[in-house]
């Protein structure tokens, strides 16, 4: 490989995580713009205050409900940003589609209940997956939409769930 090229190849690297960034924010924006209901059948929008800054903190999820419980994976592990802050102030806010309600986060403690619920998760985000052309421009930008899926059933230990209950009063 010539010196030419492995530049090349290290500037395309260091592009994907700002790629994916951005990818992963685009929901966010189709919401706003009112397309909430194209997305509400798989990606939720959760917002959480900041443990340091007390900020807003709005991100999409891919998510799973059951009833009225919305359960969120934390695909980002144990030491992610977003679950320290719902450990920290476990109120957040939660919009489904054109639903906006205030709710309860809780990490699912039982591991039975874990493992039902991340099969169930895995199910249904095969079923939603994005199409084909956008999971293909996923993977160009460094993420493998059906192996990221694999990934999180196979991990050990899983990745944490969030419940998330919707507040009452």
């Amino acid at each position: 490989m010539t010196t030419a090229s492995v530049t090349a190849a290290r500037k395309v690297k260091a592009r994907r995580p700002a790629l994916l960034k951005w990818f992963f924010r685009v929901p966010v924006g189709l919401y706003r713009i009112g397309l909430a209901d194209q997305l509400g059948r798989s990606t939720l929008l959760l917002t959480t205050r900041g443990r340091k800054t007390g900020r807003w903190r709005t991100t999409p999820l891919n998510y799973v409900a059951e009833g009225d419980m919305h359960y969120a994976l934390s695909g980002m592990g144990r030491g992610s940003a977003r679950l320290r802050n719902l450990q920290a102030d476990p109120h957040v806010r939660v919009q489904v589609g054109r639903r906006r309600f205030a709710a309860l986060a809780e990490t699912i403690a039982d591991p039975a209940e874990h493992r039902r619920v991340l099969n169930l998760w895995a199910e249904q985000s095969l079923r939603t997956a994005p199409p084909p052309a956008i999971r293909n421009v996923m993977r160009r930008i460094g993420f493998d939409f059906d192996a990221s899926i694999r990934r999180h059933l196979d991990e050990d230990p899983p990745p944490p769930i969030v419940t998330l209950h919707p507040a009452t009063g």
